[in-house]
């Protein structure tokens, strides 16, 4: 069973609420969640990090998690020694 849409077709919203009243009723869904199935993403505005993982090479990737995890060890130690402490 297709779902597709043709963009720009003068009856586009019939055909999305006739598939989205179909997908309801084969997956249970409610009608505004699959209508949502339908909807464009909304675009949002890049970030460093988006840029960092969609641009950096496999290299620069693994040395900055090596740091991260790096970090979140020691303060992971952090937490159980207070813990420790505390007891």
């Amino acid at each position: 069973m297709a779902f597709r849409l043709q963009r720009g077709c003068r009856n586009e919203r019939v055909a999305a609420k006739h598939h989205a009243n179909a997908l309801r009723r084969l997956l249970g869904l409610t009608y505004a969640r699959a209508m949502r199935l339908f909807s464009q993403p909304k675009k949002v505005a890049t970030t460093p990090f988006s840029e960092f993982i969609r641009n950096a090479s496999s290299a620069e990737k693994k040395k900055v998690y090596k740091v991260l995890l790096e970090r979140a060890t020691v303060r992971q130690q952090r937490v159980l020694r207070e813990a420790a402490a505390t007891k």
